[in-house]
Formats: C-alpha cells, structure tokens, sequence
C-alpha cells in the first residue's frame, strides 16, 4: 500500500476524465462502497463567472461513512493564471457545498494542468444552536486540512496519515473523525517542532564542545569578565547563531516548496524545473570556508 500511495502522491495529477487512477485508488480505500463512485462526473459550474480562476468542478462520488455523514468527492481543475498555493482561496471556491444536515464533508482535489504540484483537501463544518438559539459554527481550518502533493513535494505526512487510515479500514468502518484525523496534521507538525529543538541542541553542542568552532565566539567577549561569564556569554552567542541558522535553512526550503528558488531572471517561478536545497548547500558548502556573521 506504501508503495502505490508514494506513485499517486508523488506524480502529476491527471483528471479522472482522462484516467482512473485517483478514482481508482479512492474505491480500493473505500473497498466496500465502489458504487458510491459515479460513472459520469457531474459538472457543478453552471456560472463560470462567479468562479472565474476555476475551467471545471466536477463531482464524482456521494460516500455514506458508517457513522451516516454524507461525504462528496470533487475535482477543481483551475485555469493557467490559477496556482494550487492558495490554501484559503481554493477552499472557498467550493465551501458553500457543504451543508450541514445534507452533506457533512468534501475531499477535493485541485490541480492546475500546467504545473507539476497538484493539492488535496478536506473541507467539514457543521452548524448546531446553543440554549438562547445563537447559531455555532465549527469547521475544518485550511492550513490544516489539506496536502500539496506531486513531484518534488515532500509527502511523508500524508503518507503516514493514510496508512494510519488503511490500517482502520482493515478493522472496521470508518467515520467522518477518521477523516478528520487523516487530514489533520497537527499532531504531525508538533513532532516537527520537537525534532527542530532536538537539531537545535545537537548543533549547539556540537559547535561549544568544538574547540576551532567555539574559539571564535569566545574571541566576541567580553575578556574583562570572569571565565564562568565568558563561557556563558559564548555559549549564548552559538545559540543565538545556531537558532539564525536554522530558521534561515528553514526559510530556504519553504522558497522551494513555492517553487522560487533557482528561478531565472527573466522565466517564470512556476515553470521551472525545483532545485533541491540539500545540493544547493552542498555546493555552497565547496565554495566557501566556515565563517559566521552576525
């Protein structure tokens, strides 16, 4: 199962109008509702001007989960001027389809035929009242909710996700929170935040039991304190570069996630073939000597 996850997830998305495979991978996961999944999509843009960054939305499948939410499956295939980047913005196009008490979610996939990345998404609200009829809304939020897939994307997050939701499946039916907890990657993003502390202190103390390496923060100090102070205020200061460092490393792959990094002067961002930032720092790396700058 890794390895077709890793081929659909890692390829260029087609439109299930020229080929099954999304469809297909959709029905072995839901292996015991295959007729959920239409023939013909349905063509839901009936006014093209009020969706004027979309060429077609289509509706292929009406998914009843075992907990009896209602669940639909739509394709937005976007014009050319149309990036998959807007997480917000592509929500929106379709956000006004999920009705409470009728329909409880929709997984959609958006791609644009020209660019190589292509995103997947859970959109889920629901409506309820309170004692005074005040009227509550909770719904899925859309920096947590939703993948961006296809070639030169990472997409171990979501690879992990899945298998968790293939090995429920195994077991018994699934419910709408099954969905919810596939596409919510919070739990995954503080596991990130915990190996970036990590990184950080190995780094630190890598540079502080370094003797070439520390010798140059001890050279910052003040040398009229006392020995206990000048180690304290170097060891600060590799902190205070190791914390620069990373998060300026950090920043260099999310201008690669964008598809801005190695961009020509005069191409465009979203044509170009996406250098991979650990060959970029390797070649740096040969190039230049250790020297630190504050």
């Amino acid at each position: 199962m890794k390895k077709q996850l890793t081929n659909i997830f890692k390829s260029k998305y087609q439109s299930i109008e020229e080929s099954n495979t999304w469809k297909d991978f959709l029905k072995s996961l839901f292996k015991n509702q295959e007729s959920a999944f239409y023939n013909s999509p349905i063509q839901q843009v009936e006014d093209k001007r009020a969706h004027e960054d979309v060429e077609s939305i289509l509706e292929f499948g009406d998914l009843k989960l075992a907990d009896d939410s209602r669940i639909l499956f739509y394709e937005v295939k976007l014009k050319n001027h149309k990036h998959i980047t807007s997480r917000v913005g592509l929500r929106n196009i379709i956000h006004s389809d999920v009705i409470p008490g009728d329909v409880d979610g929709i997984i959609a996939t958006y791609f644009n035929p020209t660019t190589i990345d292509w995103r997947l998404t859970f959109i889920s609200k629901s409506l309820y009242w309170d004692d005074e009829f005040n009227e509550i809304k909770e719904e899925t939020h859309p920096k947590r909710y939703t993948y961006v897939l296809g070639e030169g994307e990472s997409i171990k997050t979501a690879l992990i996700q899945f298998e968790w939701l293939f090995k429920q499946i195994q077991n018994r039916e699934i419910t709408i929170e099954d969905i919810i907890k596939t596409f919510s990657v919070e739990k995954i993003s503080n596991e990130f935040f915990k190996e970036y502390f990590n990184q950080f202190q190995s780094f630190t103390e890598f540079i502080v039991d370094n003797d070439n390496a520390f010798s140059f923060f001890k050279s910052q100090v003040d040398k009229n304190k006392k020995d206990k102070e000048q180690q304290e205020d170097a060891e600060k200061l590799v902190r205070h570069y190791v914390k620069k460092l990373l998060g300026r490393i950090v920043f260099l792959y999310f201008l690669q996630k964008k598809g801005w990094l190695g961009v020509p002067l005069k191409g465009k961002w979203d044509k170009v073939k996406r250098p991979s930032c650990r060959n970029c720092l390797k070649i740096t790396a040969t190039k230049i000597t250790f020297t630190m700058r504050f």
